[in-house]
Protein backbone atom coordinates (compact mmCIF):
# COMPACT_ATOMS: atom_id res chain seq x y z
CA UNK A 1 0.00 0.00 0.00
CA UNK A 2 1.34 3.42 -0.89
CA UNK A 3 1.04 5.88 2.00
CA UNK A 4 0.52 9.55 1.22
CA UNK A 5 3.43 11.65 2.48
CA UNK A 6 3.76 15.42 2.40
CA UNK A 7 7.41 16.43 2.29
CA UNK A 8 8.60 20.02 2.51
CA UNK A 9 12.09 20.68 1.13
CA UNK A 10 14.24 23.76 0.69
CA UNK A 11 12.88 25.47 3.79
CA UNK A 12 15.19 27.36 6.20
CA UNK A 13 16.53 25.15 9.01
CA UNK A 14 14.36 25.11 12.10
CA UNK A 15 11.28 26.43 10.28
CA UNK A 16 8.06 24.68 9.25
CA UNK A 17 5.67 25.53 6.45
CA UNK A 18 2.44 27.34 7.21
CA UNK A 19 -0.60 25.10 6.92
CA UNK A 20 -4.12 26.04 5.90
CA UNK A 21 -6.43 27.26 8.63
CA UNK A 22 -9.47 25.37 7.33
CA UNK A 23 -8.98 21.68 8.12
CA UNK A 24 -11.01 18.67 7.08
CA UNK A 25 -12.97 17.28 10.04
CA UNK A 26 -15.10 14.58 8.40
CA UNK A 27 -13.55 11.21 9.25
CA UNK A 28 -10.51 12.99 10.75
CA UNK A 29 -8.32 11.83 7.92
CA UNK A 30 -4.60 12.24 8.47
CA UNK A 31 -1.29 11.76 6.77
CA UNK A 32 0.48 8.80 8.26
CA UNK A 33 4.18 8.13 7.63
CA UNK A 34 5.12 4.71 6.29
CA UNK A 35 7.48 2.27 7.97
CA UNK A 36 10.61 3.62 6.29
CA UNK A 37 12.54 5.86 8.66
CA UNK A 38 14.76 8.80 8.00
CA UNK A 39 12.57 10.57 5.48
CA UNK A 40 11.98 14.29 6.06
CA UNK A 41 8.29 14.08 6.86
CA UNK A 42 6.01 16.21 8.96
CA UNK A 43 4.86 15.03 12.40
CA UNK A 44 2.96 11.75 12.48
CA UNK A 45 -0.80 11.95 12.09
CA UNK A 46 -0.77 15.59 11.05
CA UNK A 47 -4.42 16.48 10.22
CA UNK A 48 -4.86 16.70 6.49
CA UNK A 49 -6.03 19.97 4.96
CA UNK A 50 -7.67 20.31 1.59
CA UNK A 51 -4.64 22.18 0.26
CA UNK A 52 -2.23 19.65 1.76
CA UNK A 53 -4.16 16.87 0.07
CA UNK A 54 -3.92 18.60 -3.29
CA UNK A 55 -0.21 19.22 -2.81
CA UNK A 56 0.41 15.61 -1.82
CA UNK A 57 -0.88 14.36 -5.17
CA UNK A 58 2.53 15.09 -6.59
CA UNK A 59 4.17 12.55 -4.24
CA UNK A 60 6.27 9.79 -5.71
CA UNK A 61 4.99 6.23 -5.31
CA UNK A 62 8.52 4.83 -4.84
CA UNK A 63 9.09 4.12 -1.15
CA UNK A 64 12.87 4.24 -1.62
CA UNK A 65 12.89 7.92 -2.53
CA UNK A 66 11.22 10.78 -0.67
CA UNK A 67 8.04 12.07 -2.32
CA UNK A 68 8.10 15.53 -3.82
CA UNK A 69 5.62 18.33 -3.19
CA UNK A 70 4.30 20.28 -6.13
CA UNK A 71 4.43 24.06 -6.44
CA UNK A 72 2.41 26.37 -4.21
CA UNK A 73 -1.27 26.33 -5.02
CA UNK A 74 -3.05 29.52 -5.91
CA UNK A 75 -5.91 30.68 -3.77
CA UNK A 76 -4.69 28.88 -0.62
CA UNK A 77 -2.70 30.01 2.39
CA UNK A 78 -0.19 27.17 2.35
CA UNK A 79 3.43 28.19 1.96
CA UNK A 80 5.22 25.61 -0.20
CA UNK A 81 8.73 26.13 -1.61
CA UNK A 82 8.86 27.01 -5.28
CA UNK A 83 11.97 25.04 -6.30
CA UNK A 84 11.04 21.44 -7.08
CA UNK A 85 13.17 18.36 -7.47
CA UNK A 86 11.28 15.52 -9.13
CA UNK A 87 13.59 12.52 -9.59
CA UNK A 88 10.73 10.24 -10.62
CA UNK A 89 7.35 10.56 -12.30
CA UNK A 90 4.52 11.25 -9.81
CA UNK A 91 2.42 8.33 -8.67
CA UNK A 92 -1.11 8.16 -10.10
CA UNK A 93 -3.91 9.31 -7.81
CA UNK A 94 -5.21 5.72 -7.59
CA UNK A 95 -2.07 4.71 -5.69
CA UNK A 96 -2.40 7.36 -2.99
CA UNK A 97 -4.15 6.20 0.15
CA UNK A 98 -5.76 8.30 2.89
CA UNK A 99 -5.81 6.57 6.26
CA UNK A 100 -7.71 7.08 9.51
CA UNK A 101 -5.34 8.54 12.08
CA UNK A 102 -7.02 6.54 14.86
CA UNK A 103 -6.63 3.12 13.24
CA UNK A 104 -3.48 1.03 12.89
CA UNK A 105 -2.57 0.63 9.24
CA UNK A 106 -0.57 -2.37 8.03
CA UNK A 107 0.92 -3.06 4.60
CA UNK A 108 -2.09 -4.88 3.22
CA UNK A 109 -1.63 -4.46 -0.52
CA UNK A 110 1.08 -6.22 -2.47
CA UNK A 111 0.96 -5.95 -6.23
CA UNK A 112 2.22 -9.50 -6.75
CA UNK A 113 -0.16 -11.10 -4.24
CA UNK A 114 -2.71 -13.63 -5.46
CA UNK A 115 -5.83 -14.91 -3.73
CA UNK A 116 -4.90 -18.57 -4.19
CA UNK A 117 -1.46 -17.97 -2.70
CA UNK A 118 -3.01 -16.08 0.21
CA UNK A 119 -5.12 -19.17 0.90
CA UNK A 120 -2.06 -21.43 0.66
CA UNK A 121 -0.22 -19.24 3.17
CA UNK A 122 -3.13 -19.60 5.58
CA UNK A 123 -3.05 -23.39 5.11
CA UNK A 124 0.67 -23.43 5.92
CA UNK A 125 0.10 -21.28 9.01
CA UNK A 126 -2.64 -23.58 10.29
CA UNK A 127 -0.49 -26.65 9.73
CA UNK A 128 2.56 -25.01 11.37
CA UNK A 129 0.63 -24.27 14.56
CA UNK A 130 -0.94 -27.71 14.84
CA UNK A 131 -4.45 -26.80 13.78
CA UNK A 132 -4.69 -29.01 10.71
CA UNK A 133 -8.00 -30.46 11.85
CA UNK A 134 -9.77 -27.09 11.66
CA UNK A 135 -12.57 -27.13 9.05
CA UNK A 136 -12.36 -24.69 6.18
CA UNK A 137 -15.76 -25.53 4.69
CA UNK A 138 -18.53 -27.25 6.63
CA UNK A 139 -21.71 -27.95 4.69
CA UNK A 140 -24.44 -30.59 4.54
CA UNK A 141 -22.90 -32.26 1.51
CA UNK A 142 -19.24 -32.14 2.50
CA UNK A 143 -16.88 -30.91 5.21
CA UNK A 144 -13.24 -30.16 4.36
CA UNK A 145 -10.29 -29.08 6.46
CA UNK A 146 -7.90 -26.50 5.05
CA UNK A 147 -5.47 -29.23 4.01
CA UNK A 148 -8.25 -31.24 2.33
CA UNK A 149 -9.62 -28.20 0.52
CA UNK A 150 -6.13 -27.30 -0.71
CA UNK A 151 -5.44 -30.88 -1.86
CA UNK A 152 -8.72 -31.14 -3.79
CA UNK A 153 -8.13 -27.79 -5.43
CA UNK A 154 -4.65 -28.95 -6.48
CA UNK A 155 -6.10 -32.10 -8.04
CA UNK A 156 -8.77 -30.19 -9.92
CA UNK A 157 -6.21 -27.62 -11.05
CA UNK A 158 -4.08 -30.37 -12.59
CA UNK A 159 -7.18 -31.82 -14.25
CA UNK A 160 -7.98 -28.42 -15.78
CA UNK A 161 -4.40 -28.12 -17.04
CA UNK A 162 -4.76 -31.59 -18.54
CA UNK A 163 -7.78 -30.31 -20.45
CA UNK A 164 -5.74 -27.41 -21.82
CA UNK A 165 -6.91 -24.62 -19.51
CA UNK A 166 -4.32 -22.09 -18.39
CA UNK A 167 -3.42 -18.53 -17.53
CA UNK A 168 -5.79 -15.85 -18.80
CA UNK A 169 -8.65 -18.26 -19.55
CA UNK A 170 -12.14 -17.53 -18.22
CA UNK A 171 -13.87 -20.49 -16.57
CA UNK A 172 -17.48 -20.24 -15.39
CA UNK A 173 -18.59 -21.95 -12.18
CA UNK A 174 -22.15 -23.21 -11.78
CA UNK A 175 -22.62 -25.06 -8.48
CA UNK A 176 -25.39 -25.48 -5.94
CA UNK A 177 -23.10 -26.42 -3.03
CA UNK A 178 -20.45 -24.50 -1.12
CA UNK A 179 -17.71 -27.14 -0.90
CA UNK A 180 -17.48 -27.83 -4.63
CA UNK A 181 -17.75 -24.13 -5.36
CA UNK A 182 -14.67 -23.25 -3.30
CA UNK A 183 -12.67 -26.20 -4.61
CA UNK A 184 -13.35 -25.07 -8.18
CA UNK A 185 -12.69 -21.41 -7.36
CA UNK A 186 -9.25 -22.16 -5.92
CA UNK A 187 -8.40 -24.61 -8.70
CA UNK A 188 -9.10 -22.02 -11.39
CA UNK A 189 -6.97 -19.41 -9.62
CA UNK A 190 -4.09 -21.85 -9.09
CA UNK A 191 -3.60 -22.19 -12.85
CA UNK A 192 -3.67 -18.43 -13.41
CA UNK A 193 -7.16 -18.41 -14.94
CA UNK A 194 -10.13 -16.17 -14.06
CA UNK A 195 -13.34 -17.62 -12.70
CA UNK A 196 -16.81 -16.36 -13.57
CA UNK A 197 -19.30 -17.29 -10.80
CA UNK A 198 -22.86 -18.12 -11.86
CA UNK A 199 -26.00 -18.33 -9.75
CA UNK A 200 -28.09 -21.49 -10.28
CA UNK A 201 -31.18 -19.46 -9.36
CA UNK A 202 -30.79 -17.19 -12.40
CA UNK A 203 -32.76 -17.78 -15.62
CA UNK A 204 -30.94 -19.93 -18.17
CA UNK A 205 -30.96 -17.14 -20.75
CA UNK A 206 -29.19 -14.84 -18.32
CA UNK A 207 -26.58 -17.49 -17.55
CA UNK A 208 -25.98 -18.10 -21.25
CA UNK A 209 -25.52 -14.37 -21.84
CA UNK A 210 -22.96 -14.13 -19.01
CA UNK A 211 -20.97 -17.09 -20.35
CA UNK A 212 -20.86 -15.49 -23.79
CA UNK A 213 -20.16 -11.95 -22.55
CA UNK A 214 -17.32 -13.13 -20.28
CA UNK A 215 -15.88 -15.23 -23.13
CA UNK A 216 -15.74 -18.28 -20.88
CA UNK A 217 -14.61 -21.37 -22.78
CA UNK A 218 -15.48 -23.85 -20.00
CA UNK A 219 -18.37 -24.16 -17.53
CA UNK A 220 -17.71 -26.35 -14.49
CA UNK A 221 -20.73 -27.85 -12.76
CA UNK A 222 -22.27 -31.01 -11.29
CA UNK A 223 -24.66 -33.25 -13.19
CA UNK A 224 -27.44 -32.71 -10.63
CA UNK A 225 -27.47 -28.99 -11.48
CA UNK A 226 -29.02 -29.91 -14.83
CA UNK A 227 -32.19 -30.76 -12.88
CA UNK A 228 -32.27 -27.23 -11.45
CA UNK A 229 -31.29 -25.23 -14.53
CA UNK A 230 -33.66 -25.98 -17.43
CA UNK A 231 -32.06 -26.30 -20.88
CA UNK A 232 -28.61 -26.06 -19.37
CA UNK A 233 -27.15 -26.92 -22.77
CA UNK A 234 -27.86 -23.32 -23.82
CA UNK A 235 -24.74 -22.36 -21.88
CA UNK A 236 -22.69 -23.99 -24.63
CA UNK A 237 -24.28 -21.91 -27.43
CA UNK A 238 -21.28 -19.57 -27.53
CA UNK A 239 -18.83 -22.46 -27.87
CA UNK A 240 -18.16 -23.07 -24.17
CA UNK A 241 -17.74 -26.64 -22.98
CA UNK A 242 -19.88 -27.90 -20.10
CA UNK A 243 -17.90 -30.18 -17.75
CA UNK A 244 -19.60 -32.14 -14.95
CA UNK A 245 -16.97 -32.74 -12.30
CA UNK A 246 -18.78 -35.67 -10.67
CA UNK A 247 -18.56 -37.56 -13.95
CA UNK A 248 -14.81 -36.93 -14.06
CA UNK A 249 -14.32 -37.65 -10.33
CA UNK A 250 -12.25 -40.83 -10.81
CA UNK A 251 -9.77 -39.12 -13.10
CA UNK A 252 -9.55 -36.06 -10.84
CA UNK A 253 -8.85 -38.26 -7.80
CA UNK A 254 -5.86 -39.77 -9.61
CA UNK A 255 -4.19 -36.35 -9.85
CA UNK A 256 -1.37 -35.33 -7.52
CA UNK A 257 -2.83 -33.58 -4.43
CA UNK A 258 0.38 -31.69 -3.61
CA UNK A 259 0.97 -28.02 -4.39
CA UNK A 260 1.49 -27.13 -8.02
CA UNK A 261 4.98 -26.29 -9.17
CA UNK A 262 5.54 -23.26 -11.36
CA UNK A 263 5.64 -25.58 -14.38
CA UNK A 264 2.25 -27.02 -13.35
CA UNK A 265 0.66 -23.62 -12.89
CA UNK A 266 1.66 -22.33 -16.29
CA UNK A 267 1.47 -18.60 -16.90
CA UNK A 268 0.22 -16.79 -13.79
CA UNK A 269 0.69 -13.17 -14.81
CA UNK A 270 -3.06 -12.72 -15.27
CA UNK A 271 -4.09 -9.99 -12.76
CA UNK A 272 -7.82 -10.84 -12.79
CA UNK A 273 -9.17 -13.11 -10.06
CA UNK A 274 -12.82 -13.19 -11.12
CA UNK A 275 -15.50 -11.36 -13.08
CA UNK A 276 -18.67 -10.59 -11.15
CA UNK A 277 -22.13 -10.28 -12.71
CA UNK A 278 -23.85 -9.78 -9.37
CA UNK A 279 -26.60 -7.36 -10.50
CA UNK A 280 -29.94 -9.10 -10.05
CA UNK A 281 -31.91 -6.99 -12.51
CA UNK A 282 -31.39 -5.44 -15.90
CA UNK A 283 -28.76 -6.39 -18.43
CA UNK A 284 -25.84 -8.21 -16.75
CA UNK A 285 -22.61 -6.25 -16.73
CA UNK A 286 -19.33 -7.80 -15.68
CA UNK A 287 -17.04 -6.19 -13.12
CA UNK A 288 -13.45 -7.44 -13.24
CA UNK A 289 -11.82 -7.90 -9.82
CA UNK A 290 -8.04 -8.23 -9.70
CA UNK A 291 -6.03 -10.21 -7.18
CA UNK A 292 -4.60 -7.20 -5.35
CA UNK A 293 -8.09 -5.79 -4.72
CA UNK A 294 -9.68 -8.98 -3.46
CA UNK A 295 -6.66 -9.83 -1.27
CA UNK A 296 -6.91 -6.39 0.30
CA UNK A 297 -10.66 -6.85 0.79
CA UNK A 298 -10.20 -10.22 2.51
CA UNK A 299 -7.58 -8.82 4.90
CA UNK A 300 -9.63 -5.74 5.74
CA UNK A 301 -12.75 -7.87 6.31
CA UNK A 302 -10.86 -10.13 8.70
CA UNK A 303 -9.62 -7.12 10.66
CA UNK A 304 -12.99 -5.37 10.65
CA UNK A 305 -14.97 -8.42 11.77
CA UNK A 306 -12.17 -9.41 14.20
CA UNK A 307 -12.16 -13.04 13.14
CA UNK A 308 -10.36 -15.50 15.41
CA UNK A 309 -9.05 -18.96 14.46
CA UNK A 310 -11.79 -20.71 16.44
CA UNK A 311 -14.67 -18.68 14.90
CA UNK A 312 -17.24 -20.23 12.60
CA UNK A 313 -18.75 -17.90 10.00
CA UNK A 314 -22.04 -18.53 8.24
CA UNK A 315 -21.80 -18.00 4.50
CA UNK A 316 -25.26 -18.07 2.98
CA UNK A 317 -24.58 -16.25 -0.28
CA UNK A 318 -24.13 -17.84 -3.67
CA UNK A 319 -20.62 -17.52 -5.12
CA UNK A 320 -22.05 -15.15 -7.74
CA UNK A 321 -22.02 -12.43 -5.07
CA UNK A 322 -18.84 -10.66 -3.96
CA UNK A 323 -19.36 -11.24 -0.25
CA UNK A 324 -19.06 -14.99 -0.77
CA UNK A 325 -15.30 -14.47 -1.13
CA UNK A 326 -14.93 -13.27 2.47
Amino acid sequence: MTIVKVVYSDRPPGTRPTTARGRLRAGELGVRPGPASGWPTGPANTPLTSTDAAASLGASGDRRDPPVVGPALRGGDVSVPQRIERPHSPAPVSELVLVDQHEAQGWRVRRDERLDQLFEQRCDWIDRYGRADRPAVDSDELSLTYAELDARANQLARYLRLRGAGGGDRIALLFDGAAHSYVAMLAVLKIGATYVPLDVASPTGRLAYIVEDARAHTVLSMSRVAETVPQIELLTASGAELVYLDRAARLIEEMNPHRLLDADRGTCDNPLAYISYAAVSGRPEGVAIDHASICNFVKVAAETYRFRPADRVYQGMAIAFDFSVE
